[in-house]
């Protein structure tokens, strides 16, 4: 979205502190203001009175500068689909998985490392996360876990390099367009037999009648590498804190097979190492050698 000539220069006279913005100090009118007001939520702020500021996860003069520099701004809700996961829905996937101390996770949507925190707080350090929005670099850095920045996880599930050995796939994918479909008949490939996936998704594919929707509910029904599936309704407005009243639900789905732990000389585990990984090097850890 273009802004105007006369909000950049609003924009160009704030300061930051921290992780609060401030606007300058002469009085904006209301729309003037909200124009304002937009391009900040965009970045990531939000409001705050007590501060008299608009509060920031992180250092936004990066994304200050950007709207600066190139006079556009894309709300990152709407362009990747981000609604992080809530801590009461992540613990409630984490409880369906059944995970165990050697389990090896695939997070492909992992946004700010929601679910990948609420994992590795119970102990699973075999965690690897994909993510398209190169943004959340700056959150995912640091973190004690494997995470590819910059990657379109349907590239990179379709590409046959990447080993498919996971024992658990735990995402929260994108809802518009039921891409959440598409991510997760693709994530179930990424499991070797006896694997669980536990998914967010939207409900609409339990009564819409599209391709997309038949396809699915027929893939769940008569696929039989699929050996079960649960869902479960999640509570409404769930995700209200996130920035969404949409209803959603829970997918569980167990592969057949028996679910094999992975050979002790396994070089996946000892390539891993903990960081955020560059687009060059997406596949450098499952690659097949």
């Amino acid at each position: 979205m273009k802004i105007p000539e006369n909000i950049l220069a609003v924009l160009a006279e704030c300061r930051v502190e921290g992780k609060t913005l401030f606007l300058p100090p002469e009085q904006l009118d209301r729309k003037v203001y909200t124009a304002v007001n937009k391009c900040l939520e965009n970045i990531g702020g939000k409001w705050n009175r007590k501060a008299k500021g608009h509060v920031f996860d992180h250092d936004p003069t990066e994304g200050l500068e950007n709207l600066i520099l190139t006079g556009e701004t894309e709300d990152m809700i709407k362009t990747f689909q981000f609604f992080p996961t809530p801590r009461s829905i992540a613990d409630q996937m984490c409880d369906m998985a059944e995970l165990t101390p050697s389990s090896r996770v695939l997070e492909p949507s992992c946004g700010k490392g929601d679910l990948l925190d609420a994992l590795h707080d119970r102990g699973i350090t075999d965690l690897i996360g994909v993510e398209l929005n190169a943004e959340m670099a700056q959150h995912l850095e640091g973190k004690p876990y494997t995470t590819m920045i910059g990657i379109d996880f349907l590239a990179f599930a379709a590409d046959p390099g990447v080993k498919r050995d996971f024992s658990h796939v735990i995402m929260n994918p994108p809802f518009s367009r039921q891409q959440d479909i598409a991510h997760i008949r693709a994530a179930f490939e990424m499991l070797r037999p006896g694997g669980i996936l536990v998914s967010v998704a939207s409900p609409s594919w339990q009564w819409r009648e599209n391709t997309k929707s038949q396809e699915f509910r027929d893939w769940m029904e008569c696929d039989p590498a699929i050996k079960s599936v649960e869902v479960i309704k999640v509570p409404e407005g769930a995700f209200k804190a996130s920035g969404t009243m949409i209803p959603t639900v829970i997918i569980k789905l167990c592969r057949d097979g028996e679910l094999a732990q992975l050979p002790t000389d396994e070089p996946a585990t000892e390539a891993q190492p903990e960081r955020v990984l560059s687009f060059a090097e997406k596949f450098r850890l499952t690659k097949a050698s």
